[in-house]
């Protein structure tokens, strides 16, 4: 065999392999692409099914239903002075359409009798607990934190649970805020996502002495073993409570980014196995647990207010990985869509997207949680709106 004959072969055998590796890629990729594309066409559709009904409406008819949904813009203030808070709203571009600046009541103690005897519960992650800590910092109350030494406090710990100089974190513990003079309570109960593996339990979270992880670890049981024996504690019945708002995002991100960055682990079939990726994963634990809220917390009337599901604030700062972040986004979306068979027991917070569309890299108070301002004006305005709304009936 001649030299240039060898040489021949050889450069075809080079040239071959770039091309071979990309196949090889392309047909790993495959499921991937298509299982997302599929999802992305149903979000679409759930979209538009929602876009049908409320774009349909009239300006009027728009601002009636919800006015933090009509189209405007976020008007703000980053100052800390108290007297500049009220600047950060969300302003209609219609001129016959306002959201309802209500937080200035509350903090001038107004008489409100929608406002008194009222229980509002938040099961979410620690941007919920933020939504309580500043509101109650907002509206001049008091915030308790429900230590596992509490006597209010549930949950129980084995006497070995902590290691010498080990404590647990207080912001993954329960928290209570109370407005006394309109009896106002909203309690918070931390969850670690739907992930159904106690994936956290594994993990190393903070520093060497913090003990971030307190059992039980799924959503279900978190629900039925922390939250409501709580409320039981604090003699709030199921039948009492005026609002609920959950939320399930920042530790499922941080669960599928672990499970892509770390091969082997438990949380990592759902990204490699076929039958079941990630977030066809995250669009069932979503309808499960729709479901079990649903029987949890029954509206007892057509009138009662529906749960509250709070939509991901996503942004390039707080979300590394922003792709994992959108998609998820669209998840929700697709099972929380108006006109799905969800839609009669939930509605959706959209104030984490007002924010979004305003920007909200630059009003982040760290890589994952709103700043005070605007996001916690905005929130709890919009909070009391829904519950006013819900009681009296008053856009």
């Amino acid at each position: 065999m001649s030299i240039t004959t060898i040489k021949r072969r050889a450069s075809r055998t080079l040239s071959s392999r770039p091309i071979r590796v990309s196949l090889l890629v392309l047909l790993a990729l495959a499921p991937w692409l298509y299982l997302i594309k599929l999802l992305q066409l149903a979000s679409l559709a759930g979209n538009r099914i929602a876009a049908s009904h409320f774009d349909s409406l009239s300006t009027t008819q728009r601002c009636q239903q919800n006015p933090f949904r009509s189209p405007g813009y976020l008007n703000t203030s980053l100052s800390s002075n108290e007297t500049d808070y009220e600047h950060n709203r969300w302003i209609p571009f219609a001129s016959n359409c306002s959201t309802p600046s209500l937080l200035p009541l509350v903090r001038g103690r107004e008489p409100l009798p929608w406002l008194q005897n009222r229980a509002i519960v938040l099961f979410g992650s620690s941007v919920d607990r933020w939504h309580l800590v500043y509101f109650c910092e907002l509206a001049h109350g008091t915030v308790e934190i429900i230590q596992p030494s509490h006597p209010l406090s549930p949950l129980q710990l084995p006497p070995d649970f902590l290691q010498p100089g080990e404590r647990i974190v207080p912001g993954a513990q329960p928290h209570i805020c109370r407005v006394e003079e309109y009896n106002l309570m909203l309690v918070f109960v931390f969850h670690y996502g739907l992930e159904e593996e106690d994936h956290w339990r594994k993990v190393k979270i903070g520093r060497p002495e913090e003990r971030h992880w307190t059992p039980p670890g799924s959503f279900e049981a978190r629900l039925s073993h922390l939250l409501l024996p709580l409320l039981s504690n604090l003699n709030i019945s199921i039948s009492s409570i005026d609002l609920i708002e959950v939320s399930s995002y920042e530790w499922d991100l941080a669960y599928w980014q672990q499970a892509s960055r770390y091969r082997n682990s438990g949380a990592e079939r759902h990204l490699q196995d076929g039958h079941e990726t990630f977030l066809p994963f995250y669009v069932r634990r979503l309808q499960e647990v729709a479901e079990v809220l649903i029987n949890t917390f029954p509206r007892r009337h057509p009138q009662q207010m529906p749960i509250l599901w709070r939509v991901p604030h996503v942004s390039g700062r707080n979300d590394p990985a922003p792709r994992f972040a959108k998609a998820m986004e669209r998840a929700t979306r697709f099972v929380f869509a108006e006109g799905g068979s969800l839609s009669q027991s939930f509605e959706l917070d959209e104030t984490g997207a007002i924010l979004e569309g305003g920007g909200q890299s630059s009003w982040m108070g760290d890589h994952t949680h709103p700043a005070k301002y605007p996001h916690a004006v905005v929130w709890s305005d919009y909070v009391l709106w829904r519950l006013r709304k819900s009681i009296t009936g008053e856009v």
